[in-house]
């Protein structure tokens, strides 16, 4: 089974998407609600979640297909690199 997960928010009685998404007829929908247990872990949460999702892209862009560049195969350095 595939799974996504989707970030949402609370609007008044409802739950609503942050961006739209389709989902399937008849799918299986699980619902998560995470919840701080006090105001001190809502800084520590924040930073989990965008750490798992930092996690998530870097590890979909440097795969462990991505292969290896030497310096050998630069054909034209970017002189302005590295001088800020």
């Amino acid at each position: 089974m595939k799974t996504i997960t989707v970030p949402a928010k609370r609007n008044g009685s409802h739950i609503d998407p942050v961006n739209p998404v389709e989902i399937p007829e008849n799918a299986k929908l699980f619902i998560l609600i995470a919840t701080p247990e006090t105001v001190e872990d809502q800084d520590e949460d924040f930073r989990v979640d965008w750490y798992a999702l930092s996690t998530r892209g870097l590890s979909r862009a440097y795969g462990d297909q991505e292969p290896d560049y030497s310096d050998a195969m630069i054909k034209e350095p970017n002189s302005e690199y590295g001088k800020r």
